[in-house]
Order: C-alpha cells, then sequence, then structure tokens
C-alpha cells in the first residue's frame, strides 16, 4: 500500500475541490479512490487499486486519539482469534508509516440509522456490542471507549464492530461503566442490551453508582460544536432515565405480590 501516494492525490483533490463540496453519491470520488470519512485526525479511503480493502490514514502532524496503527494491526489481529456468536471485527491487512496507516479487508454492510432502526435491531446490535465488549474486558482488559452508529455495521446476521483505535485498557478508562458513555450519547438506546450481555457473559454486575456519576460528569466530555454536544447531552439523559426506569419497573415486578405480568418478568 502506497499511502503516501494516495494521500497525496486526496490532498491535491480536496485542495481543489468547491468550497460547497458535499460528502455525497459519487462527489467524493477522487483519483485515488473514494473517500469514506473525512475526521479530524484521520481520512478513510477506499482505494481504487483495490476496492476490496479501506485505508485509515492519519493526517500528518496529527495525533490520533486510542491506540497507534501499529497497536490498532496487532488488536485487530488478536480480536481475529475472538470467534463471537453476534459480532465480526475488521481483518487487518497492513500498516506502515509517512504516513501512519492501517489498511484492512473492507466489510460490507448497513449502517444503523437512528430513526429507521427497529426494537428486534436494537436488540441484536446491543446483544453483538454486549458480547464483544464482554470479550475485550475477559480477554484483554480493555473496552472500546465509542461504539456508535458510525462504528456499526449490520453484516449478513452479524454486527461488525469497527475503530479498533478506540480501544483502550480499563485501567485507562478508570471504570468499565466509561464503555456506556458514548452509546447513550446517541440514539436509539442500545445500552440496556448491551448491559444484559455483557452481564451474562462475564458475570459481573454494571455497577450503577459509578455509572450515574460518569453520566454526571459526561457532558465535559462533549466538546463539539454546540450543536452536536446539545444533542448528545440531550440523548444521554433521555436515554439514562429510560435506563433507570426500566430497571426501576424490572425491579417492582419482582417484589411479592405487584402482579406484574410483563413479559419475562416473574410474576
Amino acid at each position: 500500500m502506497d499511502a503516501a501516494r494516495l494521500y497525496r492525490q486526496f490532498f491535491e483533490w480536496d485542495k481543489a475541490k468547491s468550497p460547497d463540496w458535499k460528502d455525497e453519491k459519487d462527489g467524493n470520488v477522487f483519483p485515488g479512490g473514494k473517500v469514506v470519512r473525512i475526521g479530524p485526525e484521520s481520512i478513510t479511503i477506499i482505494p481504487a487499486e483495490n476496492p476490496g480493502h479501506i485505508v485509515k490514514i492519519i493526517k500528518p502532524g496529527s495525533k490520533p486519539r486510542g491506540l497507534s496503527v501499529e497497536e490498532e494491526y496487532e488488536m485487530a489481529k488478536a480480536l481475529q482469534a475472538t470467534h463471537g456468536e453476534n459480532f465480526i471485527t475488521p481483518v487487518p491487512v497492513s500498516f506502515g508509516h509517512d504516513p501512519d496507516y492501517f489498511e484492512m479487508v473492507r466489510l460490507e454492510g448497513i449502517a444503523p440509522r437512528r430513526d429507521e432502526t427497529n426494537a428486534d435491531e436494537i436488540c441484536q446490535i446491543g446483544t453483538a456490542v454486549g458480547e464483544f465488549q464482554a470479550a475485550l474486558v475477559e480477554k484483554h482488559g480493555a473496552i472500546h471507549k465509542d461504539i456508535g452508529n458510525s462504528n456499526l455495521l449490520i453484516c449478513d446476521g452479524k454486527i461488525a464492530v469497527l475503530d479498533m483505535a478506540s480501544i483502550v485498557p480499563v485501567s485507562q478508562a478508570g471504570f468499565v461503566e466509561m464503555m456506556f458513555i458514548p452509546t447513550l450519547a446517541v440514539t436509539p438506546n442500545y445500552s440496556p442490551h448491551i448491559a444484559e450481555e455483557y452481564e451474562k457473559r462475564t458475570g459481573k454486575p454494571i455497577n450503577f453508582d459509578i455509572l450515574r456519576a460518569l453520566v454526571l460528569w459526561a457532558p465535559a466530555m462533549f466538546q463539539n460544536d454546540a450543536e452536536d454536544s446539545e444533542k448528545a447531552i440531550k440523548n444521554l439523559n433521555s436515554n439514562f432515565a429510560a435506563w433507570e426506569e426500566m430497571r426501576s419497573s424490572a425491579q417492582n415486578c419482582h417484589r411479592p405480590g405487584s402482579g406484574c405480568k410483563a413479559k419475562g418478568f416473574d410474576a
């Protein structure tokens, strides 16, 4: 992979494009391939010379948040030995420097959309992510700290979890419960399903005292533009309140004489 040439082609195209350019349809095609995403520190490209692969290039001068490209490659490689029942992860191909890049096999799938995801898909995604996070904690002592719709794909009955660079040791994250903060900040609300599957597979309960404290502190984490931050904080509070209400209802249903006949609860 000649990442330097690919980045030069992208840079020249990016510099020459119209100021009102938008990432729509085929408007993101340039001589070296197709731009999938332009982020603050990196760009993601499907190279024209190998459209079955996808390449993340760290912008020169930028310092990636999370794992280096070498660490991301090694983590992706290690995760191939974890055969998830409900999830898959990208197959690594190569990494390199000048500029830093990470190349992987391109996964075909559909990204979840907050307004179009039904209850069954929410359960499927949450269950897969819960299994994935449990495997990370148990086998690597780590969590993925940026699970949201942009890092998920629905692929042939399984959920692909992307962005291995966002995997961090639990010791660095501070608490296992940190895994829920970015997920609570998006819709739909996958967190109850993630927690249920995580607890089932690890036998370790989520500490809601810690999670409540993190939710109160979390708005300081969202430092994007004002509109995005406001939306994330609104989702966070709304999703967590709904989750707390679900937990309260479940506890009430288990109390003697509650008369609850809800599906999945004992009367």
